[in-house]
């Protein structure tokens, strides 16, 4: 069972990594010197699942961490980084989506060992079709907040920035795959404007 889980986990990742790599983002690093510092860009950390599921102080604790420190010194650029943070409602349904695509693909790969009808190789397709489109719009509501530091007079405190009432515009790409990252740079930039383009000195 646990090999099952981390296969899960490993295809979540990847379709994450997908759907995300070759911005300023990384994907599921927990710990504050895995996240990059003194970047010249914005870069959004794309939190791991279990991170979504963890308890509000323990969450808190680890965000605070990672903005507050590089490792073992201090982070310089702190403003230069988000937290994207996984919607505990979506994850249980992510992994079971995900769980039922690895069975149909290995039932796929039995296919003539088990004498499979063409009914049955149809029903198979169906229900991959219908799985897919759920990881899909899992995927597309798991980030939908993100944590900012903010610098207050006893350290740092976290701003989240969430969807609130406001759907955002940004869904699937031309191949039906959700644009993550997208979304969150529109929640940052566009409807909650945290993020800006440009800077003007004073």
């Amino acid at each position: 069972v646990a090999r099952d889980e981390r296969q899960v986990e490993e295809r979540i990742k990847e379709m994450l990594e997908a759907r995300i790599t070759g911005r300023n983002t990384v994907v599921w690093r927990a710990k504050s010197v895995d996240i990059p510092d003194k970047e010249p860009y914005f870069l959004i950390a794309y939190m791991p699942l279990d991170f979504g599921t963890q308890t509000h102080n323990g969450r808190e604790a680890a965000a605070k961490e990672i903005f507050e420190n590089f490792g073992n010194g201090p982070r310089k650029y702190r403003n230069g980084i988000g937290l994207a943070v996984p919607a505990a409602e979506q994850i249980e349904i992510l992994r079971r989506s995900i769980r039922y695509l690895i069975a149909i693909e290995r039932v796929r790969e039995k296919s003539k060992q088990l004498n499979l009808t063409d009914e049955q190789k149809s029903q198979l397709r169906e229900q991959e079709a219908t799985r897919t489109a759920e990881a899909e719009s899992a995927l597309l509501k798991l980030y939908a907040e993100v944590w900012l530091p903010k610098v207050a007079a006893d350290g740092i405190v976290i701003d989240v920035v969430a969807i609130g009432g406001r759907p955002l515009q940004t869904m699937l790409n031309e191949k039906k795959q959700a644009r993550v990252h997208d979304r969150v740079m529109e929640l940052l930039v566009d409807v909650q404007r945290r993020v800006f383009p440009t800077v003007s000195p004073s």
